[in-house]
């Protein structure tokens, strides 16, 4: 005796049915006499398929539609349709309490050969009846029956109408109906999903959903059910939306993760989706959804190029963060957040985020990180070169550091300088310089040779740099900026020309005291300066230094004359006064006498040694 073949109803269930109809409690040994085997029938092997075809009278093109052949110990293809072993509920009892009560009512065949189990049933994806709106039941089976239908049900046929009375409806969500649609062949309708095998779309649908409604470290396994069916519903809702869709919800999940660590990456961004892309790299469909991904994730987080993501290398950087780009650069992320605030590349949401999740773009920052890749702010420039602060900021305002300025601004508290460019300061200011392992009498740092000329400390590197005077020293035990040495004396004659000498000097070169120098150069033996000179702690530089040459060419002291002649003091007066020669200053006026040196030097009877 046969039973009618129901649509959609699956081969393990046809054999079951028969056994029951022929009054075989168990599908197996109906097998067994018909010279098969049961678990042929369950593996959707050809020949078994087809004799059991024969046996029930069916087109075995219906019955082939309906099997789950399989492939490998992992896969099974129902029609064209490709599912993992883990997304098939074969081991279990999912029926519709509703449909069965319906098969039961309708037939006159007992109820075990009357209910027959439909394909989707075995589907984990699809949870509820499309035609009675009511979640699937599951039903306790024992392990070696699960796959003999009649024989599983038939415990349970008297306790349908309770089920039935006692399940809430539930309404069928937009992936069931898609996962339905591509059972039957009618086609999915969902561009997106489309061209993926049936249980990695769903899956996908599922794990999206499950990351957008309940945060990124959420694994759907975690979830009951109902929780599932939502998130299947929310995903496939996406997936629906299409490939813009994915990537604006991508970046909203990178985006929106304001707790996310330094060192996040995607993984920490993507949480389960990330997982389960990890669990699952063998198929090409995985590697058309993974690349989807990669590409919206390498679109909104700081991911370099050559960088590995979801198991590829990114080709380009397309956003940096502020913390990714300091380490490129090597600019501090303070600094450097303020150079992108006043540059434009960021706004005034940035000011709560931490570095890692500030984003710009990459491509249209390039050229003005690439301006910004070895520079140091006026601090650290100033401890580069060994510069006091306020030497470096000399430097600065006369132009000898150049900063590198956002879109060409200047704001003073974005100061960045270009290592290069310091580099080659310095080396203009050292170079040619004579190297000095001690200090040299009359040389000095810039700083204190700035104000013994008086003048400004870059008004002397500019002479230095113009190669106007004629010696730099530079000391061995320094470094920098610190270490040159100048001479004032001639400094002041390259800034000032036509300037004098102080007192003070005119008095060392006389071997003089100041005081006598100064009495000297008021009686007008020595000329001054007119007009305006120079001036360093009250001390003018106004006596012509030629004047002073021209004071001790033509002009002799008494005890110059003494020691030279080896004449005591008396004695040398009365030969002087004797040959009618008088001093030109007097003890009173100077404290010294002077006399005319080629009058002195003129006189036979006075001897010089």
């Amino acid at each position: 005796m046969t039973v009618p073949y129901m649509a959609c109803e699956t081969p393990t269930s046809l054999v079951s049915r028969l056994a029951a109809r022929n009054g075989i409690p168990l599908a197996g040994s109906f097998c067994e006499d018909q010279g098969m085997l049961f678990r042929q029938v369950i593996d959707g092997e050809p020949a078994a398929i087809q004799r059991l075809a024969e046996l029930a009278g069916v087109d075995p093109n219906r019955l082939f539609a309906s099997t789950f052949r399989k492939i490998d110990e992992n896969v099974r293809l129902l029609g064209a349709e490709r599912f993992d072993r883990q997304w098939m509920s074969r081991a279990r009892l999912r029926v519709c309490p509703a449909c069965l009560l319906q098969d039961a009512e309708g037939s006159t065949l007992p109820p075990d050969a009357a209910m027959y189990c439909r394909t989707w049933w075995q589907i984990s994806f699809i949870r509820t009846c499309h035609l009675h709106s009511t979640p699937l039941a599951i039903l306790p089976s024992e392990r070696r029956t699960v796959h003999d239908f009649a024989a599983s049900v038939r415990p349970h046929a008297s306790d349908l109408s309770r089920l039935v009375e006692t399940t809430a409806p539930v309404e069928t969500t937009r992936l069931e109906d898609y996962l339905l649609r591509r059972i039957v062949g009618d086609g999915g309708g969902i561009p997106l999903l489309d061209g993926l095998a049936t249980g990695v779309a769903a899956r996908f649908c599922e794990v999206l959903g499950t990351v957008g409604l309940h945060g990124c470290s959420q694994r759907s396994s975690k979830l009951d059910e109902s929780q599932l069916r939502i998130a299947a519903q929310f995903g496939c809702d996406m997936a629906t939306a299409g490939e813009d869709a994915i990537r604006t919800f991508i970046l909203g999940l990178v985006r929106g993760d304001v707790t996310r660590s330094a060192n996040g990456g995607p993984q920490a961004a993507l949480g389960s989706l990330h997982a389960w892309f990890s669990d699952n790299r063998d198929t090409q469909d995985m590697e058309r959804l993974r690349g989807l991904v990669r590409d919206a994730v390498a679109a909104s987080l700081p991911i370099g190029s050559g960088k590995v993501c979801l198991g590829q290398s990114v080709n380009e950087r397309q956003v940096h963060s502020i913390r990714s780009a300091s380490r490129e650069t090597g600019v501090h992320p303070k600094r450097l957040r303020k150079l992108l605030r006043e540059a434009g590349f960021i706004g005034d949401e940035h000011a709560d985020l931490a570095d890692n999740l500030v984003m710009f773009s990459a491509e249209a920052s390039a050229p003005f990180l690439a301006e910004l890749c070895g520079t140091k702010g006026l601090t650290k420039v100033s401890a580069y070169i060994n510069a006091p602060r306020v030497q470096a900021q000399l430097l600065f305002h006369a132009g000898f550091l150049r900063p590198v300025y956002p879109n060409g601004g200047s704001t003073k508290r974005l100061l960045a300088f270009n290592v290069k460019e310091v580099d080659a300061l310095m080396l203009s200011l050292l170079d040619g310089a004579e190297v000095l392992d001690r200090e040299v009498e009359g040389a000095f740092s810039i700083p204190r040779a700035a104000k013994r000329v008086p003048c400004g400390a870059m008004d002397i590197v500019s002479l230095i740099q113009n190669r106007r005077l004629p010696w730099v020293g530079r000391r061995s035990d320094e470094l920098g900026y610190m270490s040159i040495r100048v001479r004032p004396d001639q400094v002041r004659p390259a800034l000032f020309p036509g300037v004098g000498i102080s007192v003070d000097q005119a008095a060392r070169k006389l071997k003089l005291h100041y005081v006598l120098a100064r009495k000297i150069i008021r009686l007008g033996l020595i000329n001054e300066i007119p007009g305006r000179c120079p001036e360093y702690y009250h001390e003018r530089y106004n006596v012509r230094s030629e004047s002073v040459d021209d004071f001790i060419k033509n002009y002799i002291a008494l005890s110059e004359i003494q020691i030279a002649s080896a004449t005591k003091g008396n004695s040398v007066k009365s030969i002087l006064r004797s040959n009618q020669i008088y001093p030109v200053t007097s003890s009173y006026d100077v404290g010294k006498v002077y006399y005319k040196r080629d009058e002195v030097e003129a006189l036979p009877n006075l001897k010089f040694r």
